[in-house]
């Protein structure tokens, strides 16, 4: 029902020692307790890197499809942000509309030519004019970490933007969202600097462990979801496994979800 798969390369993003993330995440998940319930979930081990970037989301891409065709749901362990244009390849090419939810402090669209594509994945997808992508949800973005242009065009766009204070007020309240969205995206840096230090550009703002494990478990919840990603955690900048030790927890919590 389930293929965790690894993609250790963090090129084109902010963060390249995330290409380290999926080996230490796994060390951590399997000292966590088993999964209950009686889902079958297989670890396909980690994609090798592409000779360029593009290889790599090539190969990626080639990966979900096979998965979605079977019916089995993804969970990608990154790796940065910027491999989301993979998720959006493959839907593509399998003709599904699809709605994204992001759990993310930031709306990843820059109206700078020269970003990174960790911080600008949404350019590609939106630019793209054969993409089935639907409607784009963020969870948790951060007022001062965004532009307020690129705010007002998502707003534009009906897209559903909910700031980190709104969410904490009600987090149960995002559960529905969830629910109606066929890819989750976690961007590691939604968590509070002083829960996740092992990332490029932390935020001593946002969401406690036990939100975003919370969330992750939203996610597992729905029926709807087709592919689950965990983005930008880098083991290079993290204190005693304190965010690897998180990321895996946030799996964990949405394996028993999904259960």
């Amino acid at each position: 029902k389930v293929a965790i798969l690894g993609v250790p390369d963090g090129r084109n993003s902010a963060n390249p020692g995330s290409s380290d993330a999926p080996d230490v995440i796994r060390q951590q998940l399997y000292s966590l307790a088993r999964i209950p319930g009686k889902s079958k979930i297989i670890d396909l081990g980690n994609m090798k890197q592409g000779v360029t970037f593009s290889d790599t989301l090539a190969g990626l891409t080639d990966i979900l499809c096979t998965l979605l065709k079977e019916n089995i749901l993804p969970v990608i362990i990154g790796g940065s942000s910027a491999l989301v244009s993979a998720i959006d390849r493959s839907f593509t090419f399998l003709k599904t509309r699809y709605t994204l939810v992001s759990v993310d402090p930031r709306v990843d669209y820059s109206n700078n030519p020269d970003a990174l594509d960790s911080f600008s994945y949404l350019n590609k997808i939106i630019g793209n004019h054969k993409s089935t992508f639907s409607q784009y949800i963020n969870i948790g973005y951060q007022t001062y970490l965004n532009d307020q242009q690129v705010l007002n065009r998502f707003v534009r766009r009906h897209s559903e933007l909910l700031r980190i204070g709104d969410v904490r007020q009600a987090i149960y309240l995002t559960e529905p969202l969830f629910r109606d969205s066929d890819a989750a995206i976690f961007d590691i840096s939604a968590v509070r600097q002083s829960d996740a230090p092992g990332t490029a550009v932390p935020s001593p703002n946002g969401f406690y462990g036990e939100e975003i494990c919370l969330l992750s478990r939203y996610a597992g919840i729905s029926d709807n979801l087709k592919v689950f990603g965990l983005f930008d955690v880098n083991p290079g900048l993290d204190i005693r496994y304190q965010t690897t030790g998180l990321a895996a927890q946030i799996i964990w919590f949405f394996l028993e979800g999904f259960s």
